[in-house]
């Protein structure tokens, strides 16, 4: 069983694991004789055979009276993984190949962006990765106030803390960002290590249990308090600036209640 395991892990099929053990306990065999012991279709038991030749980890005797498939010594399988490596390098070079081709082909095009984008947890930290100049060129090009708004889950910066330092020791455009969220401890020990970023709890009680921020044309939902965690992206200018506008005048409503405002991340 152990042996089967290793094999699956090294890519091998059950039905070529059947074969490649059968050949490998007969040393020589012919087709008819694997499909009899292995009970698989002879014309299968060919087809599969023939796959683990090109793999390198048997081969096929041409010169006898009889088309028999022998069995190469173990040290083989290193052989199979530099085959597997090469045929990667050649795939990696068609693919760079291709994306020039179709680079030049739509030189001239623009992409249509999705309106509504949903991420699962496990593409979730790469997506913040990749969106955030996206979302940084929207606040700049569409957003008189260049902030981020909106309230946050202070779950988010206990799960996604990377990303926050990330995001603001990468970008230095003048963005700013004003958050609503609750007075948790994450929030207390951020506290003024990103001048640009303030978060308002303005002395009164909030639990907020997700996080929405406006940035430019996108508003972006997450739920993080449990897993699996997710993302809503939704990319609405109208949607957006009635959004902004109603995160703003939450923030000036709280701003009688705090004397000063903390200073902090996302």
């Amino acid at each position: 069983m152990e042996l089967n395991e290793s094999l699956a892990n090294l890519g091998f099929s059950l039905k070529e694991i059947k074969l490649y053990l059968a050949v490998l306990q007969h040393q020589q065999i012919t087709p008819a004789e694997l499909a009899r012991v292995t009970k698989i279709n002879r014309a299968t038991v060919y087809h599969i055979a023939m796959g683990l030749v090109s793999r390198g980890v048997i081969a096929e005797e041409l010169g006898g009276k009889k088309r028999m498939f022998i069995v190469l010594p173990p040290t083989s399988l290193e052989q199979s993984l530099t085959n597997q490596r090469r045929e990667l390098a050649e795939q990696e070079r068609q693919v760079k190949d291709t994306i020039g081709k179709l680079s030049m082909l739509t030189a001239k095009k623009e992409y249509p962006v999705p309106k509504i984008r949903f991420v699962q947890e496990e593409q979730l930290a790469t997506f913040l990765r990749q969106q955030s100049p996206v979302w940084n060129a929207s606040i700049l090009k569409t957003d008189p106030t260049k902030t981020w708004w909106g309230f946050q889950d202070p779950t988010l910066v206990e799960e996604y803390e990377d990303w926050i330092n990330w995001y603001w020791k990468t970008y230095s455009e003048p963005v700013g960002l004003k958050l609503l969220s609750n007075d948790a401890p994450v929030e207390k020990r951020m506290r003024g290590k990103f001048s640009r970023r303030q978060i308002r709890t303005a002395g009164v009680s909030m639990n907020f249990s997700a996080t929405t921020w406006v940035t430019g044309e996108y508003v972006i939902m997450l739920y993080t308090q449990q897993h699996p965690h997710y993302l809503i992206e939704i990319h609405d200018a109208r949607f957006s600036q009635n959004m902004r506008e109603l995160f703003i005048q939450l923030w000036k409503s709280t701003e009688a209640n705090t004397p000063k405002p903390t200073k902090s991340v996302l």
